[in-house]
């Protein structure tokens, strides 16, 4: 694999491979979210399905959509979709919060996800992103965590449109955007990520009774 990335931003994309990120810049980051230095982040070892956490109201209709990159770029599809929304989170060496997102299962190579939400080959052009911490969506299983996903040192938020089934870019501002007819947020503006690991059969009848 090409040397792992140190850093990047919005219009920045990665940097040089060798660039190291100032000591204090995660620090910051999580006081500025008003992160806790004990919340559990994504486990770096495993795959995930990042699906959308819903602001609208629920539409029985509407089969729960997750983050995807079939056909090179980021968008919704449904969450059993067969290929192409696989992530795991690459930390940067040295961090807990800054990672790359890489799909495991659009081909027979590891895609990353770059800062116009292509998808490229090489690490070293991937955008690298920021998580904080979320309030809880379904949290029905174990490794159920709500997070919100942003450029590296930025403000622009990892965003989704379910009507229309697009990720965006969003300024915070913009993702609170409300639909003049609906009265509703138009973007999500968090995402709920689960492991894709075997689930515990007395959890799942627990699941299925509710």
């Amino acid at each position: 694999m090409a040397s792992r990335p140190q850093a990047g931003g919005q219009g920045g994309g990665a940097l040089a491979p060798g660039q190291r990120m100032g000591g204090n810049a995660e620090d910051n980051s999580m006081h500025r979210a008003g992160a806790r230095a004990q919340v559990v982040g994504p486990d770096p070892t495993k795959n995930f399905f990042v699906a959308t956490w819903t602001r609208a109201k629920f539409d029985p209709s509407r089969f729960p959509q997750s983050l995807n990159c079939l056909a090179g770029k980021a968008h919704l599809d449904n969450f059993d979709s067969h290929a192409g929304n696989l992530w795991r989170f690459k930390f940067i060496e040295g961090s807990e919060r800054l990672f790359t997102l890489a799909c495991m299962n659009l081909g027979p190579e590891v895609v990353f996800l770059s800062g116009d939400l292509s998808v490229v080959k090489e690490e070293v052009k991937a955008q690298v992103w920021e998580w904080t911490p979320y309030r809880p969506f379904r949290g029905n299983l174990p490794s159920d965590i709500s997070i919100q996903i942003r450029t590296r040192g930025g403000e622009m938020l990892l965003c989704s449109d379910e009507r229309s089934r697009s990720v965006c870019l969003l300024a915070p501002k913009e993702a609170n955007f409300l639909d003049p007819r609906t009265g509703e947020h138009a973007f999500n503006e968090a995402w709920e990520i689960t492991a894709d690991e075997e689930i515990d059969e007395e959890l799942l009848m627990g699941l299925l009774v509710k």
